[in-house]
């Protein structure tokens, strides 16, 4: 298959110049210094297509790493959970800055690995790293997928390691302080808002962009089309939550899909502010909405609720992320067993 050629260049300079025809692969070809270094490529070249593991690597040459990132988010990103797109946008857009000149073939892992510590050099978090190696990475095995790319380099950059998840939940008293504070809130969306958060554990971006057609309140389910892992998840409603969105239905917004409208009604509340202030009248601190979803949770094991119950009800894929619960469920026994023993001996 291989033929090689000698030639001698206009300087005096003997040149090895090989080529490689075989049907449905691209004409290879290369040219040597020396004979040896011909034969040899020629023969893993040859190696590599008998064993099918030949791969055309001219598109990494051509392709930028900008124009990758470009078709990602112009045939991929629309794919996913729309609650997702602002964030990720935002750390292809550095990636975009930083190296997106470089051909995918530049894309090496040790420059990537130089980039995860410029990341770390800005104050960035090990968990922050990881979602920006970890976004880049899906672009680069997308890049293999449209044949543009062998294998990704991200596959040999170590990830950092993140600490153990938070799990920040309210004691009862700051959840009575909280939901007083918010029900005398200067917006009216407030307090349902934080009813929902707390009774069904639904991310801040899916209560802020629930729609109606979403609520079926005769059924007491909540339909989410899309959520954060890109599947739908069905939150029952029930009890006082159930009551609540009753109500706030009967002064819905009749301009606005949304059940909790911005002031146009073109989109969900922004609820950062008034959420804020109602914290620091309850005089609740280190709290963030999404620690609304910890407390979900928290409450459901310590009610006796099993950790594959609460990971369904919150949407995890794996009980891993569950597991963080676990030892809720443990003090809470030993609090009823404790109370068990004394009344049992006194």
């Amino acid at each position: 298959m291989a033929r090689i050629q000698q030639k001698t260049t206009k300087d005096g300079r003997r040149r090895f110049y090989v080529t490689i025809r075989l049907k449905g692969i691209p004409t290879l070809s290369g040219a040597f210094e020396r004979l040896t270094d011909a034969r040899k490529w020629a023969a893993d070249k040859e190696s590599e297509i008998r064993r099918g593991r030949y791969f055309d690597d001219s598109a990494s040459v051509r392709h930028t790493l900008e124009e990758t990132i470009d078709r990602y988010l112009r045939d991929v990103m629309p794919r996913k959970a729309a609650s997702n797109a602002p964030t990720e946008g935002q750390r292809l857009a550095w990636w975009r800055r930083q190296i997106g000149r470089y051909t995918l073939k530049g894309v090496t892992p040790a420059l990537l690995t130089e980039h995860r510590d410029k990341l770390r050099g800005e104050g960035k978090s090990e968990a922050t790293v990881k979602r920006y190696l970890r976004n880049l990475g899906h672009v680069l095995t997308m890049a293999v997928e449209w044949h543009w790319l062998k294998e990704s380099p991200m596959r040999l950059v170590r990830m950092p390691r993140e600490p153990r998840g938070r799990v920040r939940f309210l004691e009862k008293e700051e959840l009575e302080r909280l939901l007083k504070a918010c029900r005398e809130s200067p917006s009216p969306l407030l307090y349902p808002a934080v009813i929902l958060s707390l009774a069904t554990g639904m991310r801040r971006g899916e209560v802020r962009g629930l729609t109606w057609d979403r609520v079926r309140l005769e059924d007491g389910v909540i339909l989410l089309e899309v959520t954060k892992n890109g599947e739908r998840r069905g939150v029952p409603l029930s009890g006082h939550a159930l009551e609540v969105i009753r109500e706030h239905a009967r002064v819905r917004r009749l301009d606005s899909k949304y059940v909790f409208p911005s002031g146009e009604g073109g989109k969900g509340y922004d609820f950062r502010r008034p959420f804020t202030k109602a914290l620091r009248r309850a005089g609740i601190a280190d709290f963030h909405w999404h620690d609304m979803r910890h407390t979900c949770a928290s409450y459901m094991v310590m009610s006796g609720a099993n950790l594959a119950t609460v990971a369904e009800l919150l949407g995890h894929k794996t009980l891993a992320m569950t597991k963080r619960y676990s030892h809720l469920s443990q003090e809470h026994l030993k609090g009823e067993v404790d109370r068990m023993g004394e009344k049992m001996f006194g």
